[in-house]
């Protein structure tokens, strides 16, 4: 499948790029045109200076849609979206993959891969803190 999906990509790349290159060009050909024509008087303004030709805007939409099956193709499998269905896949699998950080609680606990949940660190207690600064006021202030 990625030599397909490649090949699909690659051609809805090039294709994009050539009718955006294709638009530019007419973009500047008509600039250059509607120049030419304000030089001399004329009453008549041509509305097909301000749209695409139909066959750079069929070929861009092609283009899109060639790029859109490539990448469809070359996507991975699709994961469960039940929660028991991931939540059997977690529990089996208690490996992390490579490249993955390590979590703030791990540090060696057996069991589940969902360990490092149980782990952490809690939530910063405010009260606690604002407790312990005012006793600190309190010793270096009588000093």
């Amino acid at each position: 499948m990625t030599i397909l999906s490649s090949t699909f990509n690659l051609l809805g790349v090039i294709l994009l790029t050539h009718a955006a290159y294709s638009a530019y060009e007419h973009s500047l050909l008509s600039s250059s045109t509607s120049a030419a024509n304000n030089a001399k008087p004329s009453t008549k303004a041509s509305p097909s200076s301000t749209s695409l030709p139909p066959d750079i805007v069929v070929e861009a939409l092609l283009s899109t849609a060639i790029l859109l099956i490539g990448i469809v193709i070359g996507a991975p499998k699709l994961r469960p979206i039940e929660w028991a269905a991931w939540a059997g896949e977690a529990e089996q699998d208690t490996r992390r993959p490579r490249g993955k950080k390590r979590f703030e609680g791990d540090g060696g606990a057996e069991g589940t891969s969902m360990a490092w949940l149980e782990d952490r660190k809690g939530f910063w207690d405010v009260r606690g803190k604002k407790k312990a600064f005012a006793d600190w006021v309190r010793e270096n202030g009588s000093k």
